[in-house]
């Protein structure tokens, strides 16, 4: 089976809109996986929690789960606030406590803590299965008022001494200290119709090391919708570099690849979450000390970013989508590219090589001819 991508009349695609065809494909197939009745299958597939920076408050969401094999794509989020262990009661005990998501069984769903039993050594609370499923866990020391093992750095806020230098490659459309466009404080980065991959590029005065509970956050208030689910998705791509070399495949917060976002959503502010561990590649490095934003299609739009930061210690529940191999989407290769998978690509006319394969996290294109002339990488 061929996959043409063209447009109705026949004209060529952009290279962007290739890649965007290819993800909106992927997409497809992890959507029909994730709604395939599985009886008493419970999973996590998008949430998360993530220390404030203030006290004993987290804040959490979830908006792609399965509960006793019922599936959910349904937004949820709260702040939760955690108990404190009294020190004169509990001289030297620890708790545990779980964040969750909890279904009423009557198509309600809520975010709730479970707290753990108190003891020198914290274990984790028992959840029930068949109605709550586990997002992150938090435990607390008697007397203290932070949680234990959470730090928060900031990249982006009020441009202190402490935070990370920030530049732009069109500083007439991104203003970095807008002081009239604000989201909080004084200052926030404020967008107007940035061109086609502009970027932000955070570099942090030291280097960051790498861990699987590490996150990145940044709040974004929308003053327009951004085009939702269609091959030409308005996005912000991250990517992760040490020192010149960008290490992982990007992550995008737009149309419907989660990370809390909503494209539609030009009333509230809103926090992105982006656990690091989820870039393709990202453990093949030891540290980081640049994070990028780039922006996709986002020359009419106007928005807001602020408060950029990395806020470690926080442990993860969710697993790592993948998508379905079908024999009437995907065929597995069997020749020099084995172990990866195909869809064959044609865009102008057919040619031997043209062809794109799943290599684990995305599609890649490979040797694309466009127009007659010679095949191309992408």
């Amino acid at each position: 089976m061929a996959l043409t991508l063209r447009r109705n009349k026949g004209s060529e695609l952009t290279w962007d809109e290739v890649d965007d065809n290819f993800e909106g494909l992927k997409t497809d197939i992890d959507k029909i996986k994730l709604q395939t009745p599985q009886d008493t299958d419970t999973a996590l597939y998008d949430g998360d929690a993530i220390w404030t920076g203030s006290g004993l408050t987290y804040y959490v969401y979830v908006e792609e789960f399965k509960i006793d094999g019922v599936y959910q794509d349904l937004f949820i989020s709260a702040e939760k606030t955690l108990a404190p262990l009294d020190a004169g009661t509990y001289p030297g005990m620890k708790r545990k406590d779980v964040f969750a998501v909890e279904t009423d069984g009557a198509g309600n769903y809520y975010i709730i803590v479970v707290q753990g039993p108190i003891g020198v050594v914290p274990i984790e609370p028992t959840l029930d299965a068949s109605t709550q499923l586990k997002i992150s866990s938090a435990t607390i020391s008697a007397g203290a008022t932070t949680p234990d093992g959470v730090n928060k750095t900031i990249i982006y806020a009020e441009g202190e001494p402490a935070e990370w230098f920030v530049n732009t490659s069109d500083p007439a459309k991104v203003v970095l200290a807008d002081t009239t466009h604000i989201i909080s404080g004084s200052q926030s980065i404020y967008c107007n119709g940035p061109d086609q991959d502009t970027t932000i590029l955070f570099s942090a005065p030291g280097s960051v090391f790498t861990s699987s509970e590490i996150l990145l956050t940044f709040d974004i208030k929308l003053d327009t919708v951004w085009e939702w689910k269609s091959s030409k998705r308005t996005t912000i791509d991250l990517y992760l570099y040490d020192t010149s070399d960008r290490f992982v495949d990007r992550l995008r917060v737009g149309s419907d690849f989660g990370f809390g976002f909503d494209g539609y959503n030009t009333t509230d502010v809103q926090k992105v979450v982006v656990r690091l561990s989820r870039f393709p590649g990202f453990f093949t490095k030891n540290t980081f000390d640049r994070v990028e934003f780039k922006f996709k299609r986002t020359s009419n739009d106007i928005f807001k970013i602020d408060n950029v930061a990395l806020v470690t210690g926080v442990e993860y529940n969710g697993i790592v989508k993948v998508p379905t191999t079908t024999a009437d989407l995907i065929n597995k290769g069997t020749n020099l590219y084995d172990n990866k998978t195909f869809i064959e690509a044609d865009y102008t006319s057919p040619a031997i090589g043209d062809m794109a394969y799943w290599n684990g996290t995305e599609f890649i294109v490979d040797k694309i001819q466009i127009g007659g002339g010679n095949a191309q990488n992408l």
